[in-house]
């Protein structure tokens, strides 16, 4: 695991420990908040991030972190460019990584200070998210942010918006890039619903995480829309 020169990079072996320990300190510290929510202590010590991602787990806080802050992925053998992982994860879900091995996750940060910030609804401390939420905010150019917004655990792949938005005019965009998530025309039969959380549920609570979110990232640089 390392952050230098606004570059994180993430060995397919690193550990969530390891990633909550030596990533307080990049992108708002949202990775190291993801890390601390997969699993358990114990498990935390000995599970990979290239594990946990090659095995399809899509909607885990670290995936949508990654996909937040616009991860790629390099997989061995791979020639050209490196997937995104928001990409890559639509093709684990639906065809596996067939006989493909994961070997390093990076995420290049812009220049400009970074807000970022997580946030979950769970039914107890000790499980996994019903629903989890990371948006981060930047200012890029003259008097402009950049937004970017995953939610997991809402529909069968990760739902991922970026805009960017004039300064002055976030009191009124944000409104409509929260209400531009989840839209109306999407259909029930979309979205994830099972016992840990009906679709009516996840349809409702993911717009207030990710607005949550978001404003703890704009806070983060100074931003109050």
């Amino acid at each position: 695991v390392s952050y230098r020169r606004n570059l994180i990079t993430l060995g397919a072996m690193a550990n969530y420990h390891t990633i909550a320990r030596d990533l307080k300190d990049a992108a708002g510290g949202v990775l190291a908040v993801a890390a601390r929510q997969m699993w358990g202590q114990t498990l935390r010590n000995t599970a990979t991030v290239g594990g946990s991602l090659a095995s399809g787990d899509v909607h885990s806080p670290i995936s949508v972190a990654l996909t937040a802050l616009k991860a790629r992925v390099k997989v061995f053998w791979q020639a050209g460019e490196m997937y995104f992982w928001q990409d890559l994860a639509k093709e684990i879900r639906l065809r596996g990584l067939k006989q493909k091995i994961i070997t390093v996750i990076t995420a290049s940060l812009p220049a400009e200070e970074i807000g970022a910030a997580y946030e979950h609804v769970v039914r107890t401390p000790g499980d996994r998210p019903i629903v989890c939420a990371v948006s981060t905010a930047c200012r890029v150019g003259i008097d402009q942010v950049l937004i970017s917004i995953a939610l997991g655990g809402v529909l069968r792949d990760l739902i991922v918006v970026r805009e960017t938005v004039p300064e002055d005019e976030l009191t009124d965009a944000v409104p409509e890039i929260i209400a531009s998530l989840i839209g109306s025309r999407i259909p029930v039969a979309s979205f994830i619903d099972n016992a840990q959380g009906s679709a009516d549920y996840r349809r409702q609570v993911a717009p207030r995480l990710a607005e949550r979110a978001l404003q703890s990232a704009f806070a983060q640089i100074g931003i109050s829309p």
